[in-house]
Order: structure tokens, then sequence, then C-alpha cells
């Protein structure tokens, strides 16, 4: 497993959500954003689910998200690609909300339609 999935970030606790603010985008722009996931923990389904929310929308992203059922196992990256609109300020919030478990992510790249991206 690539080194970028041998480490994620994971929710405090599994009642308080984990955000992630970023902001210097253009304002009402498409972004193409790659949420990166590795399960390096549980060794089955439903030992960590979540849901993804964008800029406070009621509509999850990815809901009741299994990385280990999506990936298919153990130690397997992988990636989401959404495309999400920058809010007024040009700004891009990500909720992770936690169902059983930890929420967690490996990485967050975000991609301008004009060819730039950032990772974190």
């Amino acid at each position: 497993i690539q080194a970028l999935y041998q480490s994620y970030t994971e929710a405090a606790d599994e009642t308080e959500p984990m955000l992630y603010k970023f902001s210097g985008f253009y304002p009402n722009e498409n972004y193409n954003v790659l949420l990166h996931f590795a399960e390096t923990v549980h060794d089955a389904v439903y030992g960590r689910q979540f849901s993804v929310y964008v800029n406070n929308n009621v509509n999850a992203v990815l809901k009741n998200y299994d990385i280990f059922n999506k990936a298919g196992g153990k130690n397997i990256a992988v990636v989401e690609q959404l495309s999400v609109m920058s809010d007024v300020y040009g700004k891009l919030d990500f909720k992770f909300d936690s169902i059983i478990g930890k929420a967690c992510v490996s990485g967050i790249e975000i991609i301008s339609e004009r060819g730039t991206s950032n990772i974190v």
C-alpha cells in the first residue's frame, strides 16, 4: 500500500464530526475532488461507516460509506471522485459524520477546472 494510505486523519470520537475547511478558491466554481481512503484497522465490513457532506449541503456526497466494503478488503486504496462547487466566498467545507466507528480520510485532493490542484 502506498505511503499516502499508510496514515490517515480520524475523527476524535464517534459523536463529533470531522471537519475540513478550505478557502481561497474561485467563488461558485466547479472542482473535482478526490477523496483518498484505505481501511488499515478493521478486518471486515461495517467496522467503520460514515457519510461525507460538502458546504453544509443536507445531501451527503458519500452516504453510509464503508471503506473496507468499497475497496474489497483491508489495506487496499480506494479513491472517490466528486464534482463539487465552491460557495459564494470561494470556500469548500467537508464534514465527515461517523455512523459506525470513527470517520477517516487519507487525503483530499481538490482540482480546479483551470488545471491546478491542492492535496491535503
